[in-house]
């Protein structure tokens, strides 16, 4: 018995001996990757190349295991990506790797030959009868003296595809032939084109709908019925129908016609339509509104017409809402969208609490692609009670009757997260006597906003908020407290407190004004690692209690940094903002935690 109990034991150990020796073995060959360095390279930083790479420099956030199979591959990406460039006659050497056995880390020295950089000579077209060589010139992109770059040589067959594309000619063909003169370093390029038919559209079929209305998809369509086929309207049909959000996806291709006519194409228009019905609930902590909550309840596609209703619930610390809402993307079956909205609430404010009710009515009709003109009518009730600003009553009551015109220019790659674009919104309000109203003002708001990007990672962000608005007797004193302008807060100059840059009582309750400049001068935005990132920003701005009191050297200017963190439900956002200058009773500082952008 003990002999098999022994027996046993024996087996056991070995057993583990010798599952953990290939684990611990594989474990010791294996090195971090300390450093890649690359001389010889002229054309292309350390960092670009690394980029090509899987063996690259470890850091903080990821760390980078050698195996020499996987340099091996890298070594030939790299020159492959030289090829691609127009460095045809690039090499590396033999890769020197220094392997330190006692912090078990990896130095790999990498030397680049580059060669001359071989460039484009000359570009000529065959077999094209439709378009003359200029204008093909013009599409592609390239031209002689260009350097011989693979990827847009493909990119120029593309563009010569897409432009016959969008005359109908839907099975043209393009071979491009390079040839390259070593010696000279120079390349011929020669596109060679078959034209073939035209086509023009024949019959439009849609299908996969089984909520929506037929007639909801085809009033979007931008073309028709025995049109030549233009390739990027379909395309452009397929992007306006996936907007609409009533659909998961959306495919547009000609097909071949269903009557055989070989002049024609089908278009084929497949949509798999998304759940109308949306239900859904949310919580957060903002430093404003502290803990909030909110509960939505909608039907996206009402009846298959694309009519949007729902309801939405808010809550915090400093606010409760209910808002019923309502649009109509085709009024009257036009191109007109409207939207109605009715909303109650209650709100804490610095210097006030307001209790509102009433909703607003707005059409808008979209133009240029980019462009958009609304008008909107605001009836509302606003009761503001327990004021603490001096000289102001403790409870007023008033009446917004107000028609407020705007026009937007809006090209931005994404609403709230952009990369690249432009943002214009130039709108003018008027609240006047009529319909009961008791409030008479004028009220102008320019704002413009841009992003560009800076390779991957970085983005640089600006925005400028010009306002002025007066009334049309009584001055300051005229306009309510909630309808004047503020600054100061996690969207405007983030080194002030919230409404606390601009005039301010006696007891520092923000007091608003008529004129206002905010100019998030710049931000720069870049990724450090995955769904983590960084900010550095710049605000200026300052409000004023009339126009005769504006002074440059009054403009508030705050330095700040931030952090970025884009989650499955938003973009999170910490912003340390600075007083650089700060006036008795001012905090140095400010610390913001809000969801998405500032703007």
């Amino acid at each position: 018995m003990r002999s098999r109990c022994a027996f046993t034991s024996l087996l056991i150990i070995l057993l583990g001996v010798a599952f953990a020796a290939p684990a611990f073995s594989a474990d010791e060959t294996r090195f971090k990757i300390n450093k890649v360095t690359i001389d010889g390279n002229a054309a292309f930083s350390d960092s670009r190349l690394h980029k090509v790479m899987l063996s690259r420099p470890s850091s903080i956030f990821h760390r980078y295991w050698y195996y020499r199979s996987i340099l091996d591959e890298d070594i030939r990406q790299l020159t492959r990506f030289y090829h691609n460039n127009g460095y045809l006659e690039a090499y590396f050497e033999r890769p020197v790797v220094s392997i330190d056995s006692t912090s078990r880390e990896v130095n790999i020295q990498l030397t680049v030959h580059e060669g001359e950089l071989t460039r484009i000579e000359g570009i000529s077209f065959f077999g094209n009868t439709l378009l003359p060589e200029e204008r093909l010139l013009k599409e592609i992109g390239i031209k002689p003296g260009d350097a011989l770059i693979r990827r847009r040589t493909d990119d120029a067959t593309v563009a010569i595809l897409r432009l016959y594309a969008d005359r109908g000619y839907l099975e043209a063909a393009v071979e491009p032939d390079v040839r390259v003169d070593s010696t000279l370093h120079l390349a011929l390029i020669d596109f060679t084109l078959q034209e073939n038919r035209q086509f023009r559209i024949g019959d439009i079929r849609v299908e996969g709908f089984e909520i929506t209305r037929e007639n909801v998809i085809r009033r979007e369509l931008r073309f028709k019925s025995e049109e030549v086929v233009v390739y990027s309207r379909l395309l452009e049909t397929q992007r306006t129908l996936y907007l609409t959000g009533l659909f998961q996806s959306v495919f547009i291709r000609p097909v071949e016609p269903a009557n055989g006519d070989s002049t024609l194409k089908d278009v084929l228009v497949e949509v798999r339509e998304a759940l109308p019905k949306e239900f859904s609930v949310s919580a957060g902590y903002g430093s404003l509104d502290r803990l909030r909550g909110k509960l939505e309840v909608f039907n996206t596609n009402l009846a298959g017409t694309a009519m949007k209703i729902g309801v939405s619930t808010r809550i915090s610390l400093i606010q409760r809402s209910l808002e019923g809402q309502f649009t109509d993307p085709w009024t009257f079956n036009t191109r007109w969208r409207s939207d109605l909205n009715l909303s109650t609430e209650y709100r804490q404010e610095p210097g006030y609490e307001i209790y509102r009710n009433g909703g607003r009515l707005t059409a808008g009709h979209q133009f240029l692609k980019k462009s958009r003109v609304t008008f909107t009518y605001r009836h509302e009730t606003a009761k503001l009670r327990n004021v603490r600003v001096a000289e102001i009553p403790e409870r007023i009551d008033t009446r917004i009757r107000s028609f407020r015109p705007s026009i937007l220019f809006d090209t931005r790659d994404n609403l709230f997260n952009p990369r690249r674009g432009l943002f214009a919104e130039w709108s003018n309000e008027l609240a006047g006597a009529y319909g009961g109203g008791s409030s008479m003002f004028v009220r102008s708001e320019l704002t413009v906003r841009g992003y560009v990007p800076w390779g991957e990672e970085t983005v640089f962000a600006s925005s400028i908020e010009l306002g002025w608005m007066d009334a049309t007797s009584g001055g300051l004193s005229a306009i309510p407290l909630n309808e004047r302008f503020y600054a100061g807060g996690p969207n405007t100059v983030r080194g002030f407190g919230y409404q606390l840059l601009g005039p301010l009582d006696i007891n520092r309750n923000p007091m608003g004004g008529r004129v206002k400049l905010i100019v998030n001068a710049l931000e720069v935005r870049r990724t450090i690692y995955r769904y983590v990132g960084a900010a550095a920003f710049l605000d200026l701005g300052n409000v004023w209690a009339n126009t005769s009191q504006f002074e440059a050297e009054d403009i508030r200017y705050t330095p700040g940094v931030g952090i970025r963190v884009d989650s499955p439900i938003g973009l999170a956002r910490v912003d340390l903002g600075f007083n650089v200058e700060p006036r008795p009773g001012e905090d140095r500082f400010r610390v913001y935690f809000s969801i998405g952008q500032a703007f």
